[in-house]
């Protein structure tokens, strides 16, 4: 895994240099990477990641929801 991050992060370094990286828009270099993510990997993501986020990063207790 080491070797793949490595030389990702060489390949950002040469487009940062080229200035191949700011010609794109954010969504458009966001899209890039999620297209080789399998559609199953992104059914296994949690539907309440964004609101239980410390629970999936630090293991704490879930919130309980406000209700509004």
């Amino acid at each position: 895994m080491t070797k793949i991050i490595e030389s990702e992060k060489d390949a950002d370094a040469g487009r940062e240099a080229s200035g191949e990286m700011d010609d794109k828009p954010i969504w458009e270099v966001i899209d890039e990477i999620m297209r080789d993510v399998p559609e199953e990997a992104l059914r296994r993501l949690p539907a309440d990641g964004a609101e239980q986020h410390d629970h999936y990063l630090y293991g704490s207790p879930k919130s309980i929801p406000q209700e509004s």
